[in-house]
């Protein structure tokens, strides 16, 4: 029943979002078609976003070669399907750890999807992102730990954890040591060991090739503030560990590994924000435990059965409202959806009939769709960009030596991302929202030139978009 529940309730959710985008596929976030034009290239036997330059921009190991699997024609589509089979089991993951406890049949399917509401599930669907496969994994290997189920597919999920996204290494580290030292000597250690041999070896692959051992993306997010310093943001998470310590306080040794040090890696290094997505796999962890305890301890009790119940509605509806920056970015992202429509969308057409490099600081749809040469300002995809990003040494003139260099002579880029840019560059348009902004970085982007011959080309261009009908933005000359 719950999966039914939630493919009905996905399929609605997704409606939705494409009413929003006249009723195409676009996904609320830009950063889907980095993986998408680094998965065409991995098609092509090379692995970056332009052809014959080594760029490692995604955060994922697996997931950029799972997307490579599909052909053209359908890729796009690939992440929406991925990510909705993702959805649909881990509500049927959090149904059956409600189901435990008894009470009315009704309850782990709205449960289940009110928790599921609450976490962003739904909205992971749509920005297209490895995530909704993170959070699957990590409830599957949570919820086998609750059932006391360590077989082959409890290894193969918490094997595969770090390979989707690195940050999962703080789960399955701990877990597996855990049950290498309490338990199987054998299993643990080789579903981590052919883990981490994969990220060394892949480490191995970029090192080869004159990259960092970590990805450009992984690098980059050194550059922001982590989990600790938004900690308050979060109340309810030190809710749950405090309710977790008490309940499991006949074993503080599991407690310790597969509660406290997983969420203090995290909250020392994990990210947050940016579409609610990079804190939702370490809540959904949490939130198994939570659910689960709740019901044993209600279990034990005197009343038993009848106990059930409330409590655990008390606890689906505590966690579904508990992080409103959460689910409110579920309710916000069908708008997330429109401004990827109406500013990504439109800067690769206006990339793509110009057929001329092109500098940015949104990459996705401009590298997947342009066809043209794409120099990374943000530097996932050009790893000169990031070093020297990270060193703030990025000053207009480097940018614009490093444009010269590389041939490019179009730059889209939001202004206020880069106050240090050069005035050598000419102001030629900016492709505004129609509404508000939810995903962008800003509401406007703004279009340069770098020399007076491109400046008329790229009018021209943005001249007749602006007097198309059909593109969803305003192009606003200059």
């Amino acid at each position: 029943m719950a999966p039914v529940a939630a493919l009905l309730a996905l399929w609605a959710f997704v409606v939705t979002c494409m009413g929003q985008t006249g009723g195409m596929l676009v996904y609320s976030l830009d950063d889907p078609y980095i993986h998408l034009a680094l998965a065409k290239n991995i098609q092509q036997g090379s692995y970056g976003i332009n052809p014959g330059e080594w760029a490692s921009p995604s955060s994922s190991i697996a997931w950029p070669f799972l997307l490579a699997l599909a052909p053209a024609s359908v890729a796009e589509w690939l992440p929406l399907l991925i990510n909705g089979a993702a959805c649909v089991l881990s509500v049927w993951c959090l149904a059956r750890v409600i189901r435990r406890a008894g009470g009315p049949v009704w309850l782990p399917t709205v449960g289940a999807l009110a928790v599921a509401f609450g976490l962003n599930l739904f909205g992971l669907v749509m920005t297209g992102m490895e995530h909704s496969l993170q959070v699957l994994l990590v409830v599957f290997v949570a919820m086998r730990l609750i059932e006391q189920r360590r077989d082959t597919w409890f290894y193969v999920a918490l094997g595969l954890m770090p390979l989707i996204r690195y940050e999962c290494l703080a789960i399955s580290l701990p877990v597996g040591a855990y049950l290498w030292v309490t338990q199987d000597k054998v299993r643990p250690a080789v579903a981590l060991g052919i883990s981490l041999a994969i990220v060394a070896a892949f480490s191995a692959f970029l090192h080869a090739v004159g990259l960092p051992l970590l990805p450009s993306s992984v690098l980059a997010k050194t550059l922001e503030p982590p989990f600790m310093t938004n900690y308050t943001t979060h109340p309810t998470l030190v809710m749950m560990l405090a309710w977790l310590a008490y309940a499991w306080r006949d074993r503080l040794g599991q407690w310790a590994m597969f509660i406290g040090l997983p969420t203090l890696a995290f909250m020392m290094e994990g990210r947050v924000g940016w579409m609610g997505r990079y804190e939702v796999f370490i809540l959904a962890w949490l939130a198994m435990f939570v659910l689960a305890s709740v019901g044993e301890m209600v279990s034990k009790g005197a009343a038993g059965e009848g106990r059930a119940a409330p409590a655990l509605i008390l606890s689906c509806a505590a966690l579904a409202l508990s992080f409103p920056t959460l689910w409110q970015i579920t309710l916000q992202t069908p708008g997330g959806c429109q401004n990827v429509a109406q500013q990504q969308m439109v800067t690769a057409r206006i990339a793509r009939e110009l057929g001329m490099r092109v500098a940015v600081n949104d990459m996705g749809l401009v590298a997947l769709r342009s066809g043209q040469y794409v120099l990374d300002l943000v530097g996932l995809a050009s790893p000169e960009v990031l070093e020297v990003r990270r060193h703030g040494q990025m000053t207009g003139p480097w940018i614009d030596e490093l444009a010269a260099r590389k041939g490019v002579e179009i730059a889209f880029i939001y202004d206020k991302w880069f106050p240090q840019w050069s005035k050598e560059w000419i102001l030629v348009a900016s492709v505004e929202l129609l509404g508000p902004k939810v995903s962008a970085g800003e509401s406007s982007v703004q279009l340069y030139a770098r020399t007076p011959q491109a400046a008329v080309r790229l009018h021209a261009v943005a001249q007749s978009m602006a007097a198309d009908p059909n593109v969803p933005a305003t192009i606003r000359l200059y």
